[in-house]
Formats: C-alpha cells, sequence, structure tokens
C-alpha cells in the first residue's frame, strides 16, 4: 500500500535541509556523503534524504533523527531505525528533481528526465529485449528516447523493489503487459511531457492513482503488469 508519493525540486529541499544542519544523517548516509565529489550531487543526496524523513514523520511521526536511512552504494535506501520500521521508503533523483515514495511494502521507485538527447541504440542493447528493441526502432527517432526511458523506468523500479541494483541481465528478461481499467497492476507509471520527467513505481498490490504532490506538474497515469520471463 502507497502511504505517500512526493516530487520536489531538490535545490529548495536542500537548503531547508542545509540550514536545519545535517545531524539527522546516519553513519552510512555521512560516508556515502563523503564520496561524492561534485556538489550538486551532495546536494541531490541529502535533499533526497530530507524529502524521505519529513514524509515518514507526515505519516508515523518523530523527529529526522528519529528515522535512519541506509545508504549502501549502487542499492535502493533501507529503512534502519524509526518510530515505524517496518516502513518502506524509495527514492530516485534526475535532473532538477527528486521523488520518494513511502509504502507500507516493499516499493521501487525511478525517475528520469527524458528530455536530455541520448543514443538510444546503446543503451537498449544493455537493458531492453530483442523484441523490445525492435519495438523501438520501429519508431520515429523523436519517440524513441521516450519510449526508451518508460521501459527503463519500470524495469529499474522493479529491481529497487527487491532491493537490486542495476542488473542488465535481469532487465532483459523483464517483460511489460498491459493491462485493461480494472485489472489488477503492479506497476505505475507517471510522465509529463511539459517537464520531460517519466516515474515508474513498481509494488504488489498498487492500486491506481495515489496521487503525486508535484509542484504544480500533471502527470498522466498508466498501469502494467511487470513479469521475469528469463535471466
Amino acid at each position: 500500500m502507497i502511504l505517500a508519493l512526493r516530487l520536489a525540486r531538490y535545490a529548495p529541499t536542500w537548503a531547508v535541509a542545509e540550514a536545519a544542519g545535517l545531524d539527522f544523517l546516519g553513519t552510512e548516509e555521512r560516508e556515502r556523503l563523503g564520496t561524492f565529489k561534485a556538489a550538486a550531487r551532495r546536494e541531490q543526496f541529502v535533499a533526497a534524504r530530507w524529502l524521505a524523513r519529513q514524509m515518514l514523520i507526515e505519516q508515523r511521526g518523530g523527529t529526522p533523527a528519529d528515522w535512519e536511512l541506509g545508504a549502501i552504494a549502487h542499492t535502493p535506501p533501507r529503512l534502519v531505525r524509526g518510530p515505524d520500521p517496518v516502513l518502506h521508503v524509495g527514492l530516485s533523483h534526475s535532473g532538477d528533481w527528486i521523488a520518494c515514495v513511502v509504502s507500507a511494502l516493499p516499493v521501487g521507485i525511478d525517475l528520469e528526465t527524458v528530455t536530455r538527447p541520448r543514443k538510444v541504440a546503446p543503451l537498449a542493447r544493455q537493458s531492453c529485449s530483442e523484441e523490445e528493441q525492435a519495438l523501438l526502432a520501429t519508431l520515429p527517432p523523436e519517440q524513441q528516447l521516450a519510449a526508451f526511458y518508460r521501459m527503463w523506468t519500470q524495469k529499474e523500479a522493479w529491481l529497487k523493489q527487491r532491493g537490486l541494483g542495476i542488473d542488465f541481465s535481469l532487465m532483459r528478461g523483464l517483460r511489460v503487459r498491459d493491462v485493461a481499467a480494472g485489472e489488477p497492476v503492479n506497476g505505475l507509471g507517471y510522465f509529463d511531457a511539459t517537464a520531460g520527467l517519466r516515474m515508474a513505481l513498481s509494488a504488489e498490490l498498487l492500486q491506481r492513482g495515489p496521487g503525486i504532490e508535484a509542484d504544480g506538474l500533471s502527470f498522466v497515469e498508466e498501469g502494467w503488469w511487470m513479469e521475469q520471463t528469463a535471466r
């Protein structure tokens, strides 16, 4: 069950976190923060961790320091300690934005900015099945990137739900089945063409329309069923 889902610009969130002091960060988070050389990456990291704590406090109370999140590189965050330690948190960031979800069940989230030009074919060879690569190749060039990121966010969210980092062999074996209205879904996608943002959620017992607090943006929502067909 999704309890809260939010999208925010990282710069103002970082400013609030910095003004409050960084004592709320746990041991793993401090160690991870020390590995980042770029100031923007450090600010994104702190902003995301602050946003997560604010959402957890809204759901279950406490203070920022009462909630401790793990921060092992290349893996999604886990809740180490807090007033309700059975909750689950998902974080993602892209460009100027950070996304956070709080759930009663394991959850994965991925956010991507789709406006930056990228060569789709090499990316698709790493993470997409041959069938998916063929489908992308049939699309006009101006549509390929958005279609690729739809697939990518779906698959990365699925991996994060299971506590995994990027695994290309697993990603190539994942298949998405579009579902009709009223059918069960284990994936939800959101797209805002104006901002060029695409986001995906992966969790069991998902319900359409959890609602996004998103700085005035208007997202189109879609649901699907993700399944693993091969490794």
